[in-house]
Order: C-alpha cells, then structure tokens, then sequence
C-alpha cells in the first residue's frame, strides 16, 4: 500500500503542503487548472531553511471568496468526485471551527476570506490523489507558542480555530515563539491522514520539503515521505490453559464456558481425546492475558472435575482490527473491521446480527449480508 508520511517537526500549513506536494513531482499549476478561476498567480522557487532546500509557493489574489462561493467553484471543477467531497469536508470543518470561536455566519471569515485557502485545499487533496497514495499517516503536531497578530486582533498561539480543529489530534509544544499550525494547514491534515504516529515501517521511494514562509531557528519546512507500506502484524504473549476431563457432565460445559468469559477468557474450546485405558475424555483449551489468569484457574478448578492443568505461554500474531458500528436498514450493528495487503474484511457481531434477526422475523443470513454489504460501502 503507497503511504504519505506528514512529518510536521515545524508545524503544516497550507503553502508548505502544496510545496512538499510540488517536491515530490506533483505539477501543483496543472491540478489547480481543474478549478474554473483564474484571477490568481503561484510563485514557486526553492529557498533554504537552515541546511535544507524546500520548495515554497505563494499565492497571489486580491480575490475574497465566502464558503458557499468556494463550494460552488468545487462544485464546478473537472475534478474527481472523491476529490470533490474531500475538499468540501475541508472547507466546512474550517468554517465551522471559525463561526464557533467568533460567532459569525456566512461572512468572509479570517481564514476563509481569500483564494489561497481554497488553492491549498484543492491542490493539497488533489496532488495526494495524483501521487497514488492510499493512506495518510502524520507525527503529532508541533503547535509553536507566543501570541499572533490577525485580523481578529491579538490571538494566543495555537490560534483558537486550529485548537478546534486539531481535539483529539496528539500535538506538543517547544519553546519556538511561532504559528506553527494554521487552521488550514489543521483542517487539511486531520480530515486527511487516518492517524498521528512515529514514522510507520516501510520501504521509502521519495521526500518532498514544503517550506514555510517565516525564518525560525529551526528548519521550517514540512517533510512528506512517500513509500510502500511494510505490512505489520499486531503481536502479544497469552497464556494457553490446557487440561483434561473425562468425568464431568457435559451439560455444564455451558455454565464452566459461560463463566470463564465473563471472567476475562480470549477463547475457550473443546477438543475430544482417548485419554488411558482408552476412556473417551475432552481437553479443554483457554486462552488468557497473563493478568486474568489465576481468575481463569480459579474457575476451572471449582467449576469441573480436574486435579490439575497445563499452562503454557505462546505469543500471537494477529490482524488489526478496529470495532465500529455499523447503520444498516435493521439499525446499529457491531462489526470488526480489518485491512491488510490491500484488502478489507469485515466480521459481523453474532450476537447483534443474532438479535435484529429475531426482532425483525428475517432470516439471520439476511442480517449478516446487509451488514458486509454495509462495511463495504463505509
């Protein structure tokens, strides 16, 4: 899987996007000429920031634009439809941080008021696209400090509308005395990259330097990474209980697996032996976190008929997963979703599927296909 890397060790804004973008090979110009404006010009060239040439664009318009009118232009462009939505999120979620911190509607808003916000967000979404990169990953964010001087006055740093956009986002400060991130640069960046992390692993082909505009005592530039994706599995150490019985009333296996779930067991199954003598038996199989062992121990000894268990433990590879929910046409329903080597899965919650099932007299399949049917279409 192609992945861009956003390493924001100085901050993101918009202009710096565009020009990491433009370093790596995207023709920034040709994508902005899907846009039906011209009343604007870009200025692209190299410049140094400490020991590292980035490539910097400005943009130069006199031009204000509202929101509905930036939509409208969106709307307009020979653009592709996922483009489309992308941008359009972006420029929402942007004017909706900035009509909560200063109260106002459908006004030229500070950060909306000019054609570069609309230039950074169309050329950021649709040079990704160009470059053929399927997920986008940032590091947290380096915010700067200090107070900024803008059109709504005084303003402490971050400002109030990147500090909306950016909840729930890991970011850090250090004492560089400097807007770091924008609220362009935060709207772009959190609607886009789908987690703020160390560097992932993978096999690098690229990396383009956007810099920024002001001169700070560290480089201020914005470094994409661009590579193929090394899968990785998800890795941890249980524990794996193991004993036999052959003189327990089957009937309460139920009660025995019912309380060893609730008491923390990962798994837990049955597999028929010939123990001595040729005496039919089953060994019962748990697997557990280290931390609810003795738990697990405790209910195997005084809920069957053992004197005694095998426990090894064993490490695990696993597919990520991530647990949602789901809408479909029976309501909300659980489902575990992964995605690896290029493909999705998705594994409905039985007992979810199990429930609207009865509750609706259809079929239990029929729940289960609207459900993968629905995951699909996420």
């Amino acid at each position: 899987m192609k992945v861009g890397y956003f390493d924001c060790f100085s901050g993101i804004s918009g202009d710096m996007i565009l020009g990491g973008l433009f370093d790596l090979g995207v023709d920034i110009e040709q994508e902005l000429k899907r846009l039906p404006i011209s009343n604007y010009r870009l200025s692209i060239h190299p410049v140094k920031k400490g020991e590292i040439i980035g490539k910097h664009i400005d943009v130069s318009s006199n031009r204000k634009l509202g929101t509905e009118e930036m939509i409208a232009l969106i709307e307009r462009g020979e653009l592709d439809e996922d483009v489309k939505l992308k941008c359009k999120k972006i420029i929402q979620r942007l004017e909706d941080a900035e009509v909560k911190i200063h109260g106002r509607k459908k006004t030229h808003l500070h950060e909306l008021s000019c054609i570069d916000t609309l230039i950074d967000v169309v050329g950021a979404v649709s040079g990704i696209k160009r470059l053929g990169l399927e997920k986008i990953l940032a590091s947290p964010l380096h915010l700067g400090k200090g107070m900024i001087d803008s059109s709504h006055g005084i303003l402490p740093v971050p400002a109030p509308a990147t500090l909306e956009l950016i909840k729930g986002i890991p970011v850090y400060q250090t004492d560089v005395q400097s807007e770091l991130v924008t609220p362009t640069g935060a709207a772009i960046i959190t609607t886009i990259a789908t987690d703020f992390c160390s560097l992932p692993r993978m096999k690098i082909e690229n990396i383009g330097y956007g810099a920024g505009t002001r001169d700070l005592k560290i480089p201020n530039l914005l470094r994409i990474i661009v590579g193929d994706e090394i899968l990785e599995y998800e890795e941890d150490e249980v524990a794996l209980i193991e004993t036999n019985i052959d003189d327990l009333n089957p009937q309460i296996y139920d009660l025995v697996f019912e309380r060893l779930f609730s008491r923390g067991a990962l798994d837990a199954y049955l597999v028929p032996i010939l123990m001595k003598k040729q005496r039919p038996a089953n060994m019962l199989s748990v697997i557990t976190e280290r931390k609810d062992l003795d738990k697990i121990i405790d209910i195997i000894f005084k809920e069957t008929t053992t004197l005694g268990i095998r426990i090894k433990y064993i490490g695990r590879k696993r597919l990520p997963r991530k647990d949602t929910s789901i809408n479909t046409k029976f309501g909300k329903i659980k489902v575990k979703i992964t995605e690896w080597d290029g493909r999705k899965r998705a594994i409905p919650e039985y007992e979810d599927c199990k429930k609207r099932a009865l509750e609706e007299g259809v079929p239990f399949q029929e729940v289960y296909n609207e459900v993968l049917k629905a995951s699909f279409l996420r």
